[in-house]
């Protein structure tokens, strides 16, 4: 899409956001690290988005790449 039109914006949904960085996840730390990603992406505005995030990133340190999506 993006070669053909260069100017598109190409739009992900949260939820499938959410599964490909589960898949980085063992079996027994998913379900913590999803409700530890909720609060990234129910909060109010960006700068709450962003203090979730931190304190997602610091609680999660091998899950860097999850932060990253």
């Amino acid at each position: 899409m993006e070669t053909v039109f260069r100017q598109t914006q190409v739009q992900a949904h949260i939820v499938h956001l959410i599964r490909a960085s589960l898949n980085s996840a063992s079996r027994k730390e998913r379900k913590t690290l999803a409700t530890d990603l909720k609060p990234v992406d129910r909060a109010v505005n960006a700068e709450a988005a962003t203090v979730a995030l931190q304190k997602f990133r610091v609680r999660w340190p091998k899950h860097q790449v999850v932060a990253d999506v």
